[in-house]
């Protein structure tokens, strides 16, 4: 792949990751699922995309992860997404 083609890819991933985003809002909304949409976390370090509280006290993050975030064999998170994951989870988030 040309390296013209890889920065399309990249340009066409990022574009994505906003719609796609709305697209969840839109069907959490349809689901009558109460949620606030991109809560930083305490330390700053993170961003939820979709914060849920099920029960008082717990807190659920819902991310939306696209295929080049995570290996397509063992679906174990890459670089950002796992560091994103980690600071949700010392954030007190599942």
């Amino acid at each position: 792949m040309s390296f013209k083609a890889r920065v399309e890819r990249q340009r066409t991933r990022q574009f994505r990751a906003p719609s796609t985003r709305l697209e969840v809002a839109s069907i959490l909304e349809q689901l009558k699922v109460e949620f606030q949409a991109g809560q930083s976390t305490q330390d700053g370090l993170a961003v939820v995309h979709f914060a849920l509280e099920p029960q008082p006290g717990r807190q659920v993050a819902l991310q939306v992860l696209f295929e080049y975030q995570h290996t397509s064999n063992t679906g174990q998170l890459l670089g950002p997404a796992q560091f994103e994951t980690r600071v949700l989870e010392m954030n007190g988030w599942e």
